[in-house]
């Protein structure tokens, strides 16, 4: 029975799509860095099964990021 399931985050991060399941964290680590190297658009995140569904890896989520950034007005913005 596969534990450790990936998923393919689209658009602004609100579609999850299964992409594979992985008996172990290793495997699914593996696929999710592979997955992230072969798509250049989309983030992945690999998540534990159990009662409570759990991320355990993000692959990529720089590149939602920016999209939402692209959207967002900095007028008025403080770094400190």
């Amino acid at each position: 029975m596969a534990k450790y399931t990936l998923y393919r985050i689209e658009g602004e991060g609100l579609a999850k799509l299964e992409v594979s399941a992985h008996k172990t964290l290793g495997e699914g680590f593996s696929a999710g860095q592979d997955a992230v190297h072969a798509d250049t658009e989309n983030a992945y995140a690999l998540y534990v099964d159990g009662a409570a569904k759990r991320r355990v890896g993000r692959f990529g989520f720089s590149r939602l990021e920016a999209h939402v950034a692209d959207d967002v007005s900095l007028v008025g913005l403080v770094l400190s």
